[in-house]
């Protein structure tokens, strides 16, 4: 996010996400998630491996949100792994 503000690029840090059934809501959901320019979602974290879950997880929120583009982002190794993940 420090990065993002020294671009100048307009982000939310996301903390909480609605959980609603049929116009009911229902509680809510903790997530760490950063919408970046209202264009691309991002999930950062820091994890050895990973599977097809993350991904489904976020294109979820990437529905539920509204935004076609996500990015999975993994600071566990010696390199960013960064992964597309898209909704249509």
């Amino acid at each position: 996010m420090i990065e993002l503000r020294r671009s100048g690029l307009d982000y939310d840090y996301i903390k909480q996400l609605p959980v609603e059934y049929e116009g009911h809501l229902l509680g809510y959901q903790d997530v760490r998630l950063i919408r970046v320019e209202d264009k691309v979602l991002l999930a950062t974290f820091a994890l050895r491996r990973t599977d097809d879950a993350i991904a489904q997880q976020l294109k979820a929120h990437l529905r539920r949100l509204g935004v076609e583009l996500g990015l999975l982002a993994n600071f566990h190794d010696t390199r960013l792994a960064i992964t597309p993940v898209r909704v249509k």
